[in-house]
């Protein structure tokens, strides 16, 4: 069984190669670019070959835990990109076994990764060849740390399956992937500032620790002979087999859940249809709600739990402020930190802008109950205020605690308050007025499926956004009076921004109904004619 998904595997490889001219040119430019790495990492240990024993052996144990935890996570963010091995596609031919389970998990080296990962551990022996010893120990345990790195891989993605199955899970691993990139890509930018000789000294415990870890057990055995530590190579190298055969164990246990996820999961679904749905009642009974209201609030409270392109519209309202108060710390301007709250106000509450349009062809529901637009309206503001004005409060006093601007909540925390309530304002006058193509119900937050008529979004995005600096102009004021004035001011924010704000919402509210109430019908016949939806 194992030759045959080995040969299976490799077929199904050089067919997609030669079907598809652009894998084919992208899997060179792969080869091309691993090759380099690989060459430039046999130079690297060409030349650190007469370091000191300590030196290497530190370095490799942080590229070999870095490598492990790398194979670990990276194939649940590009999960979907090749599903050939899913065990599911093989319960039909046999059943979970010891021999699948081994034979799935070498074919998942027949990938350019697996091949690389292989090599570069191959030219990492120049390192070790001062010694006959340390580079035979380190054959055998690079050998034991690329099965670790293939079986992590296997165990991680097959445990997620399930969830990342799911249109829904994909999409909310490619909503935190984006916040790991922007990350990323934020780290160098602490380069000037950061003691790396200071930063290695204190994470030479943490490597110490995780060196008895599937992480790095393998990889710190050749470092011990080197320096010496014969006993401790050897426990390491037990450690490291006995964590390769506990992930062999754990793989062979996931395999038959595995293969009968998808039948369980649509036997699942049937059962959930089933169950009922008490939401709008509770909201009603709880707030006093209209009946219709209620049902509004409840339906896009699950929209912003669950559907992909609001929790995308969530996460980055919510990486905006992260992000600012990263770049102050690092230019070494904190008190700017204190302002984040309030750009997350700013975007969180006009994002919503284009509501109406994310119903899709659904809002036949509306228009044929014919619910008021004053309660649809009034539902979906419910509804987005119930995560944004907790996480307005939270953001603030974080603001004013890392910063230490106490004296400046009551401005900040009213001036969030205030433009969350005015944005929100705009918001739902905005999509009862107007609605633009958006992207579609199953589709990913980032595609631009069904997504048409840029001038009109650009001309819809720049007055809403106009519009609702404009109606927060009071509080802004107030807010930099209070900065740069008298720390007074800031209660004037705090009671101008909640007073006027609900206000403002009611206004909105009232408005955006007439709207929806006279556009409803025309809206609906409007997204029917997009594409997608």
């Amino acid at each position: 069984m194992v030759a045959t998904l080995l040969q299976l595997r490799a077929r199904m490889l050089v067919n997609s190669l030669k079907r598809e001219t652009w894998r084919l040119v992208l899997t060179l430019l792969g080869v091309a670019y691993g090759l380099g790495v690989v060459a430039l990492l046999a130079v690297a240990a060409f030349l650190l070959r007469d370091a000191a024993p300590e030196a290497k052996a530190l370095g490799v144990l942080a590229g070999g835990i870095v490598l492990t935890a790398g194979s670990a996570i990276v194939p649940l963010l590009a999960f979907g990109v090749d599903d050939s091995l899913d065990p599911a596609r093989f319960a039909l031919f046999t059943t979970a076994s010891t021999r699948l389970a081994v034979g799935l998990a070498l074919a998942g080296a027949i990938s350019l990764p697996a091949i690389f990962i292989g090599l570069g551990s191959l030219v990492v022996t120049i390192l070790w060849s001062t010694s006959i010893l340390t580079a035979v120990a380190w054959l055998v345990s690079g050998a034991i740390g690329l099965a670790t790195c293939l079986l992590l891989a296997r165990v991680t993605t097959t445990a997620a399956a399930t969830w990342l199955r799911s249109r829904r899970g994909r999409d909310a691993l490619a909503v935190i992937s984006l916040v790991v990139f922007f990350t990323v890509v934020l780290v160098p930018t602490l380069g000037d500032r950061l003691d790396w000789g200071g930063a290695v000294r204190a994470l030479e415990p943490a490597a110490g620790i995780l060196a008895w870890s599937p992480f790095g057990a393998a990889w710190a055995v050749a470092g011990a002979i080197a320096t010496g530590s014969v006993g401790t190579a050897l426990a390491h190298l037990v450690v490291a087999l006995a964590w390769a055969g506990l992930l062999l164990w754990a793989w062979r246990r996931l395999l038959g859940p595995a293969m009968v996820a998808r039948a369980e999961a649509a036997a699942h679904r049937r059962r959930s249809m089933t169950g009922g749905y008490t939401l709008p009642e509770r909201l009603s009974d709880a707030f006093r709600l209209p009946p219709p209201a209620a049902a509004v609030a409840a339906r896009c409270l699950r929209y912003w739990r669950s559907d992909p392109r609001y929790v995308s519209i969530a996460v980055g309202s919510m990486f905006i402020p992260v992000m600012i108060v990263f770049l102050a710390e690092v230019g070494q301007a904190g008190d700017v930190a204190v302002m984040a709250p309030i750009l997350f106000a700013l975007f969180a509450a006009w994002s919503v802008h284009d509501d109406t349009a994310h119903d899709s062809t659904a809002l036949w529901m509306h228009v044929s109950a014919g619910i008021s637009g004053v309660h649809d309206r009034m539902g979906r503001a419910i509804a987005a205020l119930a995560w944004l004005v907790p996480a307005g409060i939270a953001l603030t006093v974080t603001a004013c605690a890392l910063t230490g601007r106490w004296e400046s909540l009551p401005a900040v925390l009213g001036a969030t308050l205030g433009i969350l309530l005015a944005g929100l304002a705009v918001s739902m006058c905005a999509s009862g007025l107007l609605v633009y193509p958006a992207q579609p119900p199953g589709a990913s937050p980032f595609s631009t499926n069904g997504m048409g008529s840029v001038g009109l979004t650009l001309l819809a995005q720049t007055v809403t956004g106009i519009a609702t600096l404009a109606l927060s102009l009071p509080v802004i004021v107030t807010t930099l009076l209070g900065f740069f004035v008298a720390p007074g001011w800031g209660w004037v924010t705090l009671a101008l921004g909640i007073g006027g704000g609900i206000g403002t919402l009611a206004a909105g509210v009232r408005l955006g109904g007439r709207f929806l109430d006279a556009r409803g019908a025309r809206h609906l016949q409007v997204i029917r004619g997009w594409a997608g939806h």
